[in-house]
């Protein structure tokens, strides 16, 4: 089964593609963002601690964060609920079915432990009570601790089996798009990534700097205030910083990029070419259109030609 990770550098075009990918018949996309890999507390923390660290202490509390983790993206997401990402939803229940398989998998045995680190995370007075259980001879609620011993080959057969469960159930013959799903930043947890995944391809949507800046939502990952230079100067700092691997990873024959101004003013050859990428049989769409309007998404190319006199100080920094 391929699967084709979609995604940009924040405010870059990623979600265009996956748009752009709605509709085809050997297409499979899995709704929201899928971030059991990439987010803190995903699947490569957990790896760099079970194999790295390999602390017993660490290790346990990993795996708890994983699962804490995986019960929140579970969770079913309204205006009313807790927040979540629904994957629960979206699978019928394959996703947490997938996750205690997985559990199970890497967790060689559990053992009787408690310390400290547990009580930093309690209440104060959740701390005395438990203080007194223990002064008891009982210990309190939550005192086994997960125990992994398996190596690098067993945890990546074990995560792919994982994805395996609850994506690729009931979608046969087709390619699963999944958005956001591979940190692209640094070369490294690309090619990990990659072992997480039967066959994988990465495709990276990039955008004129200028157009991301006067994009970016709320402002995310910019600092300075209402100062139009230190903005600008901290916007440039994180441009280049999430991109200092870009010419490194684009080698990689799994991984192909394209731009967003392409898909509006190039749609038919770039949706050809990334067509010829992934490996689509079925190349008639008339669906994707709905989705994505390369003429209004046109709109959104060259904003910094049209911004106000106080970002156009910020753009001719950058």
């Amino acid at each position: 089964m391929l699967t084709v990770s979609i995604g940009g550098y924040a405010s870059s075009g990623g979600t265009a593609l996956r748009d752009v990918l709605k509709g085809f018949e050997d297409t499979s996309i899995f709704p929201g963002e899928f971030r059991l890999i990439k987010e803190r507390y995903g699947l490569l923390d957990l790896q760099e601690t079970i194999i790295i660290s390999s602390t017993p202490e660490n290790t346990d509390l990993a795996i708890k964060d994983f699962i804490w983790l995986c019960s929140n993206f579970a969770q079913y997401s309204s205006r009313w609920r807790k927040s979540g990402l629904s994957y629960d939803f979206y699978t019928n229940g394959l996703f947490s079915q997938a996750l205690n398989n997985f559990v199970s998998n890497i967790v060689s045995y559990q053992y009787p432990m408690y310390w400290y680190f547990f009580e930093f995370r309690k209440v104060w007075i959740k701390q005395i009570y438990n203080r007194i259980l223990i002064k008891l001879g009982v210990m309190p609620v939550g005192s086994k601790a997960f125990m992994s011993t398996v190596d690098i080959n067993q945890f990546n057969l074990y995560a792919k089996q994982m994805i395996e469960e609850f994506i690729d159930q009931n979608q046969v013959d087709k390619v699963s798009i999944l958005h956001n799903a591979i940190p692209i930043y640094r070369y490294n947890q690309v090619v990990k990534s990659r072992h997480f995944f039967s066959d994988l391809k990465i495709i990276i949507v990039d955008r004129d700097p200028r157009d991301i800046f006067l994009d970016m939502y709320e402002g995310r990952y910019l600092g300075g205030g209402k100062d139009p230079i230190e903005r600008a100067r901290s916007f440039v700092e994180f441009y280049k910083h999430a991109r200092i691997d870009k010419e490194k990873i684009t080698k990689l024959p799994y991984v192909k990029i394209i731009r967003f101004e392409d898909l509006c003013f190039k749609y038919n050859e770039t949706l050809e070419s990334v067509i010829n990428f992934i490996g689509i049989k079925n190349k008639i769409n008339n669906k994707s259109i709905c989705y994505f309007k390369p003429l209004e998404s046109a709109s959104n190319v060259g904003l910094w030609k049209h911004c106000s006199s106080v970002e156009k100080i910020s753009i001719r920094y950058i």
